[in-house]
């Protein structure tokens, strides 16, 4: 998913997927969504607490004040903004609707959006119907898929001798991950490079700061592209195969 443009290729491919598993469109879909849903509850609920993590540090530089700010506005704004969306989900398509109507292209793809708020509260509906247990549940799998991704920064740095403060790291890698997700070119485009040099530059100097940032991306996203890539190609290769082999109807 983050090979695409601002991973819009991530709903596409989980969806593809969830459906080649015998799941039906709309319900593939929904997962899609519930899996957007949990990980946007981690990054709400997680960052606030390495934000305040970081009040009580020590060697914290004088620039990192503007990372705090940042973050908490982000997990306040986010926090509002799902709030808002799940209780006024019709006002806000309808809102939008009328915008897009004013752009003669645009005003195809108002179905689409329609259909992409309602499966995002449909997907916390459906959390809301699930006993606490498979919240929790649901919850520590995301906690299980992102900390070892932003738990390599913690490991490393020890490793080669650098001071920096846990929380930033954390925080620093949450802005950066967001950001990539924001970005309209594949993997962020070099913006989570560039961020990570002009976030990471006042602790380290320019050969750690290399290093760091090569391991870092190569643990949390080339990687993913080097193997996810082979499973990718050998399952639509095999889709692609049926589709050749099918007779043509007569």
């Amino acid at each position: 998913g983050v090979a695409t443009p601002g991973s819009v290729g991530m709903p596409a491919t989980y969806t593809y997927f969830f459906k080649s598993q015998g799941l039906r469109l709309g319900t593939a879909m929904g997962m899609m969504a519930v899996i957007v849903v949990t990980d946007l509850l981690f990054y709400i609920s997680m960052m606030p607490c390495a934000a305040i993590a970081m009040l009580f540090e020590v060697h914290l530089k004088s620039n990192t004040t503007s990372l705090l700010a940042v973050v908490l506005g982000l997990a306040a704004v986010g926090t509002v903004g799902l709030y808002v969306l799940i209780r006024r989900y019709r006002q806000i398509y309808n809102f939008l609707s009328r915008r897009l109507d004013r752009i003669s292209w645009l005003a195809q793809r108002k179905y689409k959006l329609a259909r992409m708020i309602v499966e995002f509260v449909q997907a916390f509906r459906l959390i809301g119907r699930m006993s606490w247990p498979q919240r929790f549940g649901l919850y520590f799998s995301a906690v299980g898929y992102w900390l070892p991704r932003y738990g390599i920064l913690l490991a490393l740095m020890p490793l080669l001798g650098k001071a920096v403060p846990s929380a930033y790291l954390f925080l620093v890698q949450g802005v950066l991950n967001l950001g990539g997700q924001m970005f309209i070119l594949p993997g962020g485009g070099g913006g989570v490079d560039a961020g990570y040099v002009a976030l990471m530059s006042p602790y380290l100097d320019r050969e750690t700061l290399s290093l760091t940032l090569l391991v870092w991306r190569t643990y949390t996203f080339y990687w993913y592209l080097g193997i996810g890539g082979l499973v990718f190609l050998f399952k639509t290769g095999k889709a692609a195969h049926r589709l050749l082999l099918r007779k043509p109807a007569s």
